[in-house]
């Protein structure tokens, strides 16, 4: 992985689980007891697909079987490489919300990434006057109603994005910074009065990942984005074969009964070659 790029992996969790049975025997002893005490089916066999499929993109960067991999946290709760696989320079953030799982991973560069589903919710605004800033209150309450829901996830999605790029995650409140939220407004990061050294070595980057979802990426050093490249083949194919125990998976292989690509990749790179501040 070039260290001017970052890559954006997307998995849809219920197709992988239904073909993937050798993605639980990726997890370790740890993990599987994670995954016994989930008190629904469909939540316990998103959480083993989503974290076999990490464990798995892991092993093709790391070149080593993904059951091997040692996962830690660091001091603020951020899943970070450990043991042998310390030193190696790959970072890696996920996000998962119901069915989809999003995945950002570079090369000496702290990142975020953050996914959300839109589904209306009866205590919105109160959420919002709760965690937001006054700027994001006035942004948020000058839409129309119909436009709300959308800039709710939209702004919460960047601003979970920008936290896990810090490294805070949830130890540093919503409302110490703010987001843009509106259409018109490219992704940014306002009014960071205790964070001014680190909000602008961070650069935002909404992504589309499908109808009904709202998604964000963090990436510490980038200057801006070069046109995002999806990747055909490659990296995605290599990821669905393993997910589908080779090359004998269910008849439509790689994608969903849907047509949707059941992983897929997204490589976005730096407009300025290898910068970091």
């Amino acid at each position: 992985m070039p260290a001017d790029e970052v890559h954006v992996w997307i998995a849809r969790l219920d197709e992988i689980a239904l073909r993937g049975e050798a993605l639980k025997e990726t997890l370790s002893e740890e993990e599987s007891k994670i995954a016994g005490r989930f008190y629904f089916e469909q939540d316990r066999i998103r959480y083993v697909a989503a974290l076999g499929v990490l464990r798995s993109i892991l092993g093709f960067y790391l070149r080593t079987d993904p059951k091997q991999i040692e996962l830690g946290r660091e001091k603020r709760n951020k899943p970070v490489l450990s043991g042998r696989f310390a030193p190696d320079r790959i970072q890696f953030n996920m996000s998962r919300a119901k069915e989809l799982a999003l995945y950002a991973f570079a090369r000496d560069r702290s990142l975020g990434v953050d996914i959300e589903k839109m589904e209306p919710m009866p205590e919105m605004d109160r959420i919002v006057n709760r965690f937001f800033t006054p700027r994001e209150v006035r942004d948020y309450n000058g839409l129309p109603s119909n436009s709300r829901l959308e800039a709710f996830f939209r702004c919460w999605a960047r601003k979970e994005a920008f936290l896990k790029a810090t490294g805070d995650g949830l130890y540093r409140p919503l409302n110490s910074f703010s987001v843009s939220l509106l259409t018109e407004e490219e992704p940014r990061v306002t009014d960071a009065a205790g964070i001014k050294d680190i909000a602008p070595r961070i650069l935002l980057h909404d992504l589309y990942v499908e109808k009904g979802f709202a998604a964000a990426v963090a990436v510490e050093g980038f200057d801006g984005l070069a046109a995002p490249r999806q990747q055909e083949g490659g990296l995605g194919h290599a990821l669905s074969r393993m997910s589908y125990g080779g090359a004998s998976g269910a008849k439509d292989g790689p994608y969903s009964s849907t047509g949707h690509p059941v992983i897929s990749t997204l490589i976005l790179r730096n407009k300025v070659k290898n910068a970091l501040p």
